[in-house]
């Protein structure tokens, strides 16, 4: 995670405890991955797939990608195998692995992801979500993701030379997807409180997730800019003891819609996680299926803890493994 530490917070007479304050990346630009190709396109049994993908930094960024994955699944999705991506000695903007053969008829999905010098992420995504089974009489909404289903698209060391009270700490962040939503699952060191945390009214907890259609503006140099979609999932308050979820979103003009969500459809807190859905069509028209997103948590607007940049493309990869060619007549 990006942590840029500008100054602690400490007021001690709301007996509230000292947090370090960072600041929002300004001009951060995720790695693109285009022209994934398999060879061969449809391999037979015994036989490994080469995969190549194009991976690269905007010129506007100045870093470099430093690491990047593959993540294959030859079970539907139940579960997935990582390997490494070696970029080509020919040309630093193709990266390749090898995923193994196979030994009998299936499919193989497959997704990838990349990491650049300043911790910017770009990933794709598993195929669509499933989600989990709810038990007899278990109070939860039906659209909860298995976690099989996401992918890990940000992780934080957990640095413990930079305070950061638990329930504020970003751990973990996934994200799937299906046919109509963006689902995201975050994780934090500590619980989010159940309960209001503070005496004084203008405290408030929240949780800004903030997302940017790419297709509508990605020139600015700035983060902060039109067309950014905003979600408020906020921890309870004594000015608002349960929890609240509000949208905004910057459309060109300046001008900002508002509304409000109702908690057991698009957000559910449960101990240090949570999870959100977000409707495709609030990201509007999106031929590129491709948005840029980051998450930060903040108290009585003071920013405690911010992600690094990520671009999370809405597709995956997938080929079909056959069986060995036959030639009639061979070997009669």
């Amino acid at each position: 995670m990006r942590k840029l530490v500008l100054i602690a917070l400490s007021v001690l007479i709301l007996n509230i405890p000292s947090y370090a304050r960072v600041e929002y990346p300004t001009a951060y630009f995720p790695p693109i991955i285009e022209e994934v190709k398999i060879y061969p396109e449809q391999p037979t049994i015994g036989k490994e797939a080469r995969v190549s993908a194009c991976i690269y930094p905007p010129e506007v960024s100045g870093e470099e990608v430093i690491e990047a994955y593959l993540y294959y699944s030859e079970d539907n999705g139940k579960t997935y195998h990582k390997l490494d991506l070696e970029q080509s000695e020919d040309d630093e903007r193709i990266w390749l692995c090898t995923i193994p053969a196979m030994e009998k008829e299936g499919k193989v999905i497959f997704y990838i992801t990349a990491i650049d010098t300043a911790s910017n992420v770009a990933t794709e995504l598993p195929g669509k979500v499933e989600f989990q089974e709810k038990e007899e009489g278990e109070k939860k909404p039906e659209w909860l993701p298995k976690d099989n289903s996401l992918a890990l698209i940000c992780k934080d060391e957990n640095d413990s030379e930079i305070k950061v009270a638990d329930e504020f700490d970003i751990l973990d962040m996934y994200a799937g997807i299906d046919d109509e939503y963006l689902y995201l699952k975050l994780v934090f060191d500590g619980e989010v409180p159940a309960k209001p945390v503070s005496l004084a009214e203008q405290m408030i907890p929240w949780y800004r997730i903030s997302i940017l259609n790419v297709d509508k503006k990605d020139e600015r140099p700035e983060i902060w800019g039109h067309n950014y979609l905003y979600y408020y999932p906020k921890a309870p308050s004594y000015l608002m003891p349960s929890p609240i979820c509000a949208i905004g979103m910057w459309h060109a003009g300046g001008i900002m819609k508002r509304e409000d969500l109702k908690e057991a459809e698009h957000f559910v807190w449960n101990k240090n996680t949570l999870y959100l859905r977000v409707k495709r069509e609030y990201i509007r028209e999106n031929p590129k299926e491709r948005i840029k997103l980051f998450l930060s948590s903040d108290y009585d607007h003071e920013t405690l803890d911010v992600t690094s940049l990520i671009y999370i493309y809405f597709r995956t990869h997938s080929y079909e493994v056959k069986g060995q060619p036959t030639f009639p007549g061979f070997g009669e």
